[in-house]
């Protein structure tokens, strides 16, 4: 993104971390002042700040010149995980000469130990132990207002215009420079400045970034259950996930639908509307409506156009919204060598079954036809969360005859690996007749089929059947492609 001038990714193995921007500048620490280096993180690795120790990272002049002033538009996010409930507890805070009200920078807890505090701002019950949250504080000069945005969504703003101090003589990671001094008790990962303000959209962006690595999309964890590259915590419910889906948000929420509800209604008014994505707001609702049947589905864009009553063009740029504002996914079928007349449409599936459910206003216990699409579209979305975080494969794509279908075909250096989704709860031999069909691909290493519950076992001719806990651990572990 344009104009970020500072950032740290706090992956170093030890000693001062340096600026990732494209500037010089460094964080320094030494001795016991330095945190934990190399703890497991939400992109790599992070740096764990224990407030007892009194631990945190001094900026020196070079980075600090980078910050933007108070006196002028600025942005900066960070993600930051709290070990337990500390009173005032500081990621970052600079400025101020009335605690953090009108700090210039600000984020971390507030008087109760899990309030989210920021520039005039207290969100209360927002962090919770052993959990990664996304924060950005946006600072927009000519209103004064400051808005604090939250794993990806606005939690709140100034009421007012707020004069923040431009004050940066001094700026400290997991600490604040004043009295008392005030230090971080949790871990930080990948802090970063801006010298504008960030759209609602980019800030969407950065936290749907760092969400799908760190277990969100294929699952966040609500405990301290995932270490390491897991994507899937022992506290995990394969029902649940397909029902709710897998939003951070909604699966720590004790009312779902509400919640759900809401991220749909957030989505067109910060997302499309306020971003001006679209024109027609209500052709773009009667889009949705029939894009969010279309869930594993091969896309015919003349149907959906007719069905919406929206243009063909316009309905294939709505599909690339989608896309852009990582809703959806459009998985490109596997052709080596096919003619014209054989070309197949590309499929299209939701990232998120709670949110397409939402959108059909479905709420209940997931149906038998509902279950199938769910399931193969949580697989799609943990296989590319898992490329995203460990490079686990190379391309993705799906596979189709007028007759058969396999549902992913993945390439890994030159090799390929099919994997056909079931969703029933015992296996029958014609679950089989896809992955037969591929036996002649040339460099074919090997073919999977995969249930939501199933023993491990393999058939006289090679194929692979696995329930999803072992197809998840082989993915983990980095043996399924192998």
């Amino acid at each position: 993104m344009s104009q970020n001038t500072l950032l740290f990714h706090m992956d170093e193995a030890s000693g001062d971390l340096s600026e990732s921007s494209g500037s010089s500048g460094l964080a320094t620490c030494s001795g016991s002042q330095c945190p934990t280096y190399q703890a497991s993180g939400v992109f790599k690795q992070s740096m764990t700040f224990s407030s007892a120790s009194q631990q945190y990272l001094t900026l020196d002049s070079t980075a600090l010149a980078r910050i933007p002033s108070g006196s002028s538009s600025f942005s900066t996010c960070t993600w930051a995980k709290l070990t337990s409930a500390s009173y005032y507890s500081w990621v970052f805070v600079a400025g101020g000469g009335n605690g953090y009200t009108n700090a210039m920078f600000a984020i971390g807890t507030g008087a109760n130990g899990t309030s989210l505090a920021s520039s005039g701002l207290e969100i209360s019950n927002f962090w919770k132990p052993g959990v990664w949250n996304h924060v950005c504080q946006v600072y927009d000069n000519s209103t004064q207002i400051s808005y604090l945005y939250a794993n990806g969504g606005l939690i709140g703003q100034n009421s007012s215009a707020v004069s923040l101090v431009p004050t940066k003589a001094h700026i400290d990671c997991g600490h604040y420079f004043g009295s008392p001094s005030e230090y971080w008790n949790g871990s930080i990962d990948e802090v970063a400045f801006w010298t504008r303000t960030l759209t609602t959209s980019e800030v969407k962006n950065l936290y749907n970034r760092g969400a799908y690595r760190l277990k969100a999309k294929g699952r966040i964890c609500t405990s301290t259950s995932c270490t390491g590259s897991q994507f899937i915590g022992n506290d995990f419910d394969l029902d649940l996930t397909l029902s709710q889906g897998s939003i951070p948000l909604i699966q720590s929420s004790s009312q779902p639908k509400q919640q759900l509800r809401a991220y749909v209604f957030n989505y067109f008014k910060e997302e499309i509307q306020a971003e001006a994505l679209v024109k027609d707001i209500p052709s773009f609702a009667r889009f949705l409506k029939v894009a969010s049947l279309l869930n594993a589905q091969e896309l015919n864009l003349s149907s959906v156009s007719r069905d919406a009553g929206v243009k063909r063009a316009t309905v294939e740029n709505y599909f690339s919204i989608l896309e852009d504002t990582l809703l959806g996914f459009i998985l490109r079928p596997f052709e080596p060598g096919i003619r014209i007349k054989e070309r197949r449409h590309p499929k299209f599936y939701w990232l998120d079954a709670g949110v397409v459910r939402a959108i059909r206003e479905e709420w209940g216990p997931i149906t038998a036809s509902e279950k199938g699409p769910l399931f193969e579209s949580y697989i799609l979305t943990l296989l590319r969360a898992y490329q995203s975080y460990l490079d686990a494969f190379d391309e993705i794509s799906y596979w189709a005859t007028p007759n058969v279908e396999v549902d992913f075909v993945i390439k890994k250096n030159s090799k390929y690996y099919a994997i056909e989704v079931k969703s029933s709860e015992r296996f029958r031999p014609e679950d089989l007749s896809g992955l037969k069909s591929l036996s002649d691909l040339k460099n074919l290493r090997k073919r999977i089929l995969v249930y939501p519950k199933m023993e491990t076992q393999q058939t006289d001719d090679g194929i692979l059947i696995l329930g999803f806990d072992e197809f998840n651990r082989r993915l983990e572990d980095q043996s399924l492609f192998v």
